[in-house]
């Protein structure tokens, strides 16, 4: 079943990139489904993804038959996903080796990218029940990442947890919730290393230079200073 999570995600990362918001959020909800097999078939104690099903976030739904990529690095979106906001969204979606056998860092990528569906369509639609929902999303990958103690394994998800830093700034300030944007904006910067006292970052290997500057720009804006976006 772990397996099938990972192909259904990496088919939905093609639907993202080709702005198929809804068809990807499906597939992506699928493959949460078998993820919660997998949990189940080995005997794992319930985590945040299991839960996540349980609240109502996400709902079961058919399985498409749609033919897999091969991508092996996140995915520039396109269509305009920035929306009426200082803080830039980070659109990328992550894949998975098909050969991930990590339970909890498939979970965050798939919750990761059900969020960013939801987060793309909230933006380019105005509407907030979906952005709301993506912030649920990117913080139980939050939490699941939490949970990821291994070195080997808090290095291969740097990128994605400097995603999720920017991507729940940007959605807080899009629902006018500047007090939460303000704060994720400082977890961004204190998972680069920055400080005020020290300006320059930790070193991020599995970070591209361009993907840190991205980053970098970001924070350099003082949310509590910004107005809400323009209704």
């Amino acid at each position: 079943m772990l397996s099938h999570a990972v192909q259904r995600n990496n088919a939905a990362v093609q639907l993202l990139q080709n702005c198929r918001y809804s068809d990807a959020s499906v597939t992506l909800q699928v493959a949460l489904t078998d993820l919660q097999l997998s949990f189940r078939a080995t005997s794992l104690e319930e985590d945040s993804t299991v839960m996540c099903m349980k609240e109502g976030l996400l709902t079961k739904s058919p399985a498409s038959g749609i033919q897999l990529p091969v991508q092996a690095a996140p995915i520039q979106l396109k269509g305009n996903t920035t929306g009426d906001s200082c803080l830039e969204l980070f659109a990328r979606a992550f894949c998975l080796s098909p050969f991930e056998s990590r339970e909890r860092i498939v979970s965050s990528v798939l919750l990761y990218n059900c969020g960013l569906a939801s987060h793309c369509s909230g933006v380019l639609r105005g509407n907030s029940k979906n952005l709301m929902n993506a912030m649920r999303l990117y913080k139980y990958a939050c939490r699941i990442l939490l949970e990821v103690v291994d070195d080997d394994d808090t290095s291969s998800t740097e990128l994605l947890r400097l995603a999720l830093f920017n991507n729940i700034s940007h959605v807080c300030f899009q629902l006018c919730h500047l007090a939460d944007a303000q704060l994720y904006v400082k977890c961004l910067r204190d998972e680069m290393g920055l400080s005020d006292d020290e300006p320059l970052g930790a070193a991020l290997p599995t970070v591209t230079d361009d993907d840190y500057d991205f980053f970098c720009f970001n924070v350099t804006i003082r949310v509590e200073s910004m107005g809400a976006p323009a209704a």
